[in-house]
């Protein structure tokens, strides 16, 4: 395959050499392929250019920038751009968008210095609009609004694609005040622009916001149109405001506008993440209604969304009928398996899809041995990771070796888990560590849990260990290590540590609840805790401890 693709470029060079003209020298410098090993290539069509005398042509000299800084060969593209005789604007800005593909954000900083300093060229919109796109992916504040004033110096932001970046600068910084004011003063607004405003205050919480920007835009007289449907919907859904996101997607279908593909796994996925099934259905309908149930994407996605809202009946039926299967598709269900406990049937659902050809990956594997840990299938889940190591010669990751200890450590294998940590390649990351000190609680084992939150504070950050040093502190508790618990509580609190607080919510009617640990918002709490109170008398069968009775006498009933 080499061989022929050297032979066709030689055939291409030897046409080129006969012409008189630079056209095909644009052709050849096209053609070129995005990897380190076209450079060579590069370098001979630079040669001929060179020799033909068609170096002094300012659109092979741009093309030669762009290709050279594509080719990530930023030395190359500098040292033509510092020879070139005379740059005008668009020489600037094609090795600048070259720069930016390449994410050489710092020198896109520093042409555009240069830029400025030269005094017989001026930057234009595009310049400028390929500058802030820098300033957005480093998040510089300040250097973003200098380029601002530089764009209302030189007159240029009458243009609407520039005034769009500037105004996505402004949401994806945080600055809400500044976006507010860019778009009410913009002269001009399309769809981008209006889906941009909305996106990003959606994407920064102000969610009351984004709708009223919407309904002014329809209160306008201008149509909603895809892009703007699309991020105010998957907006909505990615957030949680799952009752908001159904209510649009049914004003997007009077408008008559139709959910894309993407979109709509994107928004299933949200549904899955908290494992939400009456929207999940909705959504299912408006597949079938606008005959969608045939894209793979979709597919995996309403699997997925019914795997983790525990129909696996209704996934497996999905996936049955599904003639094209991909790896997303098996995987879908294969997590969906592993979650629900189900180890027999993803083991079963490995072995058929490498059957049918098709090629697991690393998230196949992962879900798998997750698996075989929560259902004590040690045997299986060994079986699992040699068959991807050897077989399939797939990149282990921090996942694989956490899945691993995890497997081990709950089967009260802890000896082995450790000598599984002490084996690996390459240095274990707190997550590792937190599976082997989880699995120390699990089996009240005070010895390896102290090794591991030694070998924890080396490799992490405090702030991210505090709940391993919670579970360690109620370890000390439960074994009666008083000493011990209250020296690891006196650093915590003069640590400052706080633990990310969990949650849970469920799903009734039409509203989804959610709560969490000490939370008194919710406007039934008083009945909710009376009740929890009862069931723990009826359970325990002997009165409330001093703490419990304690914390129940906060909630007024």
């Amino acid at each position: 395959m080499r061989k022929a693709i050297i032979v066709s470029f030689r055939r291409q060079i030897t046409r080129t050499l006969t012409s008189s003209s630079p056209a095909p020298y644009e052709t050849l410098l096209e053609s070129l392929t995005p990897t380190p090993a076209s450079i060579p290539h590069l370098l001979q069509i630079h040669a001929l250019i060179i020799t033909n005398g068609f170096s002094s042509k300012s659109v092979l000299a741009c093309r030669l920038i762009t290709s050279y800084a594509s080719l990530r060969s930023p030395k190359h593209a500098r040292i033509l751009f510092d020879l070139l005789p005379k740059r005008a604007t668009h020489t600037y800005n094609h090795l600048l968008k070259a720069l930016m593909d390449i994410k050489q954000y710092q020198s896109v900083f520093w042409f555009y210095s240069s830029l400025l300093s030269d005094e017989w060229v001026s930057p234009d919109y595009v310049t400028f609009s390929i500058v802030i796109k820098a300033c957005v992916a480093l998040k510089l504040e300040r250097v973003g609004k200098v380029v601002h004033a530089h764009v209302l110096v030189c007159g240029s932001e009458s243009d609407l694609r520039l005034d769009t970046d500037l105004l996505q600068f402004y949401l994806k910084c945080g600055c809400l005040d500044y976006a507010h004011n860019m778009f009410d003063l913009m002269p001009k607004r399309d769809d981008f622009a209006w889906a941009a405003m909305i996106d990003g205050l959606v994407r920064s919480g102000a969610y009351a916001d984004a709708l009223k920007i919407f309904c002014g835009m329809r209160d306008s007289g201008l149509k909603a149109g895809v892009v703007t449907w699309n991020v105010l919907i998957s907006g909505l859904a990615r957030n949680g405001l799952y009752n908001e996101a159904l209510h649009y997607m049914k004003l997007m279908q009077w408008d008559g506008v139709k959910l894309g593909y993407v979109i709509l796994s994107s928004i299933l996925a949200s549904f899955a993440q908290r494992a939400v099934l009456k929207p999940g259905l909705e959504a299912h309908a408006y597949v079938i209604r606008n005959g969608l149930e045939l894209d793979l994407f979709v597919i995996s996605s309403l699997v997925d969304m019914y795997a983790k809202c525990g129909k696996l009946s209704l996934a497996r039926c999905l996936f049955d009928r599904s003639k094209d299967r991909d790896t997303g598709l098996w995987n879908a269900m294969i997590v969906g398996y592993g979650m629900n406990g189900d180890c027999k049937e993803s083991l079963s659902l490995l072995a058929k899809m490498i059957d049918s050809g098709v090629q697991p990956s690393d998230i196949t594997f992962t879900a798998v041995i997750s698996a075989c840990s929560h259902r004590g299938m040690v045997s299986e889940g060994l079986g699992v990771f040699n068959l991807m190591v050897d077989d399939y010669k797939i990149l282990i990751t921090y996942e694989h070796y956490a899945c691993m200890v995890d497997m081990f450590g709950r089967a009260g294998l802890l000896k082995g888990a450790y000598e599984f940590i002490m084996s690996m390649p390459i240095e274990p990351s707190k997550d590792i560590w937190g599976a082997f000190i989880s699995a120390c609680r699990i089996h009240s084992d005070a010895k390896f849990m102290e090794i591991a939150a030694r070998q924890m504070n080396e490799c992490s950050d405090t702030s991210e260990t505090t709940g391993y040093h919670v579970m360690m502190s109620n370890m000390y508790a439960e074994s009666g290590q008083w000493r011990e618990m209250a020296g690891l509580r006196t650093k915590i609190k003069n640590g400052r540590m706080k633990k990310r607080t969990g949650c849970s919510w469920i799903e009734i009617g039409d509203s989804v609840h959610v709560f969490s640990i000490g939370d008194f918002s919710h406007p039934q709490h008083s009945e909710i805790y009376f009740m929890l109170r009862n069931l723990n008398d009826d359970i325990s069968g002997v009165s409330m401890s001093k703490f419990e009775e304690f914390f129940y006498n906060q909630v007024e009933i």
